[in-house]
């Protein structure tokens, strides 16, 4: 059972997985969410964050069976919302503290090291594990020296961008040469997997870039009067906005090329480099030669007017798709998008245009993505016929069913290829 609290919600998952010698087998999901999340909670108290976890709990009590709850480990992981949390530490380990007191009254198998924050790049390192394990391009017999299934340049594998509330995450796997190019004892190659059976994967974290965080920054910058501290007209806000954020629109409401270029200036690409080559906010980047899956705040961006059928549909978009979407989003009135987009969440209807110009920034200035290149976003991924959510709680689960191996290091030949 892993619990999930994001920076706009909770989320639990229990995964149903078999066992033999082989190693491990993921035979079912049973996905839940409920908001708010502990961020939104914070200011509420300790108890009532935790207290937001009940209904959830049930979930998991109602498809693990009683007599095998003690057998089944679960775990919590708090991400970018706890990390990011304005009520600063003292507040945040409160709330990690009667969760944790709490989740060890449900009759469950944890410990205190099972109820914790996840760092960034754990996170990412997870996501990219979960989605190639779903796809059965992991786990399934292969080596993984020299950057995957293999391949030199680590082409058997999938590139995974998890672009959550709080924070953004991106992981591929790199050729041995890209891995002796990293800068040393800064993490940003690590390895996955056990023994003979390794991939060397640039994983990199970029807190408060996620698309709840990223608003902030954005209408933080490119504003028509950033000498008032941004509190003048914005080209990212429709005309007739009202919302959460000090910001006006424009007489002629937004412009989506010019809220592209405050999106693009948020990326901080300018910032200091300390280690060659440099993206976001300075951190060091190498080129990514795998094709890209994106996730999370991409895929329901994108297909708030696409035609799917299931979640498990794999939708392939361009960056050039996001822009002309972003065209026609930001030139329609806040109180007409509701109307125009109804999918959309009403809550988030009037940040849209700003949401889309962000994404088409993050994939081609922050990430190198063409603006023509393919890329793949899911929701979930069909694995043995049913869906089971494209998210890092898969990778988490099977490294705590080793008790700290890495997620493919148990996976076995069992994992089976599904699209």
């Amino acid at each position: 059972v892993v619990f999930d609290a994001g920076s706009t919600g909770n989320r639990v998952h229990v995964f149903k997985f078999s066992s033999d010698v082989d190693g491990v087998t993921l035979v079912s999901e049973t996905f839940a969410a409920k908001s708010p999340g502990f961020r939104d909670l914070a200011s509420k108290g300790a108890k009532v964050a935790a207290d937001s976890l009940d209904a959830l709990i049930d979930v998991a009590r109602d498809e693990v069976p009683a007599k095998m709850r003690s057998r089944t480990k679960l775990t919590l992981r708090a991400t970018a919302g706890i990390r990011l949390l304005p009520e600063g530490a003292e507040a945040a380990e409160a709330i990690m503290r009667a969760a944790r007191k709490k989740l060890m009254g449900t009759g469950f198998d944890v410990e205190d090291r099972r109820v914790s924050v996840m760092s960034g790049e754990d996170e990412g390192k997870y996501a990219w594990t979960s989605v190639n394990y779903l796809l059965g391009r992991v786990g399934v017999g292969k080596s993984f020296e020299n950057g995957g299934g293999g391949a030199e340049d680590g082409t058997s594998t999938v590139a995974v961008l998890d672009l959550g509330g709080g924070s953004a995450q991106i992981a591929f796997a790199v050729s041995d040469a890209a891995k002796a190019s990293a800068p040393p004892g800064k993490g940003y190659v690590q390895s996955v997997g056990d023994g003979g059976r390794r991939d060397d994967v640039y994983v990199k974290s970029f807190a408060g870039y996620g698309l709840m965080a990223a608003r902030a920054k954005v209408l933080a910058t490119g504003g028509d009067d950033e000498d008032s501290g941004g509190n003048g007209t914005h080209p990212c806000v429709p005309a007739g906005y009202v919302g959460g954020y000090v910001a006006r629109a424009r007489a002629a409401g937004a412009d989506f090329r010019a809220c592209l270029a405050a999106a693009i200036k948020s990326l901080a690409l300018d910032a200091t480099c300390e280690d060659a080559p440099c993206g976001i906010a300075g951190a060091w980047t190498t080129p990514r030669t795998t094709k890209l899956h994106a996730m999370s705040y991409v895929y329901e961006r994108a297909t708030y007017d696409a035609a799917t059928t299931t979640k498990t549909d794999a939708l392939t978009v361009t960056p050039k798709d996001f822009e002309d979407a972003g065209e026609a989003v930001c030139a329609t009135a806040a109180a007409d998008v509701a109307t125009r987009y109804p999918d959309a969440d009403p809550e988030h209807a009037a940040y849209l245009c700003l949401d889309v110009a962000f994404i088409r920034a993050l994939l081609v200035d922050g990430l190198g993505v063409g603006v023509n290149e393919a890329v793949t976003i899911v929701d979930q991924i069909e694995y043995d016929g049913k869906g089971v959510e494209a998210a890092w709680a898969l990778g988490d689960a099977v490294a705590t069913l080793g008790e700290g191996a890495d997620p493919d290091a148990i996976f076995g030949s069992k994992g089976r290829r599904r699209r």
